[in-house]
């Protein structure tokens, strides 16, 4: 059976200009509630989808909060694209994370509390390559530092394209090293950046993926 979906019904309307960007570095920061996880989730299911061959890792500053956020987001957004996961077969049950498609591509978490660990990480299968590498709460990571050093582990190799993700909700501490970095990104000729907010969606879509409260 083929299943259909509109782009525009599951993706918030300032997601949309930059939703099928090939930019090397594709940064979303803002308030809570501003759909950048749906979004990012949305993005990596349907490239993988589209891609075989297409490997991603998904990163956190502590393994142990992917379950409940970045794990739950991606298998929501399978399902939503008509590929709902099932446990022991797309993933494992207990504390062990890693999702695995019907074609065999793969979704790996990691943290960044081991930057180390990030540097020998290799698709399952040779025949693919990690083609997105999704930052999450990026506020988290220690400095930029950490973000060039996990970078350079993942550009490396010939690839048709990668794509790294980042996503936060602003910090509420001003001197925080996001804002001085995020500034030097808006100047970068392979990177957009968007800030948005819940109420840059039309009310109709904030009631459809918030709640009318």
């Amino acid at each position: 059976m083929t299943h259909q979906v509109k782009i525009s019904d599951i993706v918030a309307v300032p997601h949309l200009k930059y939703f099928n960007s090939d930019r090397l570095h594709q940064i979303k920061h803002g308030g809570r509630g501003s759909f950048k996880s749906s979004a990012n989730s949305l993005k990596i299911a349907m490239t993988m989808l589209q891609d075989p061959h297409c490997e991603v890792v998904v990163i956190r500053q502590d393994y142990s909060d992917h379950k409940t956020s970045t794990f739950s987001q991606l298998k929501w957004a399978f399902e939503v694209l008509g590929v709902p996961l099932q446990a022991n077969v797309n993933y494992p049950l207990g504390n062990d994370l890693w999702i695995k498609l019907p074609q065999g591509n793969y979704v790996h978490f990691k943290q960044m509390k081991e930057i180390d660990k990030l540097k020998g990480i290799l698709p399952n299968e040779p025949k693919n390559d990690i083609k997105i590498v999704w930052f999450f709460e990026i506020t988290q990571f220690k400095s930029e530092w950490y973000i060039n050093e996990a970078i350079a582990s993942f550009v490396r190799h010939d690839k048709d394209y990668i794509y790294f993700l980042y996503e936060y909700n602003d910090h509420p501490k001003l001197s925080h090293w996001t804002y001085r970095w995020v500034e030097t990104m808006k100047a970068s000729d392979d990177a957009y950046v968007q800030k948005v907010n819940y109420n840059d969606a039309p009310e109709e879509q904030q009631r459809k993926f918030l709640g009318r409260i």
